[in-house]
């Protein structure tokens, strides 16, 4: 049943009625549907933004981890191995493993976990490593952008800060790598001078065995 209002006009003395215009209730109801939508949308999204934040895993080295120390000398060149290097980052995985971000990371590794194979040399850089007290060498990650190349393999540039004998220096590096299975691997290198950091080189035989300034250190992570 429709029903039609009239408006009341006054005239001459006489009310005369006439059809009084409704809203349009499609347009009423369109707008009212498209509402709802935007309503429950926003309701839904809200989850899902929160949980972005929340996909990042955290992965620790493994002990296939290995970090070497490589230098130079007046006599012959030398590698020094880290026994063991303790670290972590959070990274986030797509689903299908093609790509991955890493948020933030940490390293550590004890002056006493390195070895160079002859004992002079151990107690020599040992001694250079630990002025001021210090007995670790830290790394602390503060930015990372990773470029996907395909099949589960990446690239980083990674940018953070390193300690070494109580001194810290922002340091950049470029690492390779692959992931897969939750398995996160990569390796690269670094060189630096020992005296940013403010150690000596150490030198042996009386001054007769001087250390190279520069250093190069490698490394091939294993996390997961």
């Amino acid at each position: 049943m429709h029903t039609t209002l009239y408006r009341a006009f006054p005239r001459m003395g006489k009310a005369i009625f006439l059809p009084s215009k409704q809203p349009n209730q499609g347009i009423i109801m369109r707008a009212t549907t498209t509402t709802l939508i935007l309503l429950l949308a926003a309701g839904l999204l809200q989850p899902l933004a929160a949980q972005s934040t929340q996909d990042a895993s955290q992965f620790l080295f493994t002990a296939d981890t290995q970090v070497f120390i490589d230098g130079t000398s007046s006599l012959h060149d030398w590698t020094c191995d880290v026994k063991k290097t303790t670290g972590s980052f959070a990274a986030t995985l797509t689903e299908d493993g093609s790509a991955f971000s890493v948020e933030s990371g940490d390293v550590a590794i004890n002056v006493e976990d390195i070895e160079c194979g002859k004992g002079t040399m151990n107690k020599k850089l040992k001694a250079a490593l630990t002025i001021n007290d210090a007995t670790n060498i830290s790394y602390a990650l503060e930015s990372v952008t990773t470029t996907a190349l395909g099949d589960g393999a990446f690239e980083m540039a990674l940018n953070g800060s390193l300690t070494i004998a109580g001194s810290t220096k922002p340091i950049s590096m470029v690492a390779t790598g692959t992931q897969a299975d939750g398995q996160i691997r990569f390796e690269g290198s670094t060189s630096l001078l020992q005296t940013d950091y403010g150690v000596d080189p150490p030198t042996a035989l009386l001054g007769r065995l001087k250390t190279g300034d520069e250093v190069t250190i490698r490394f091939v992570v294993i996390a997961k």
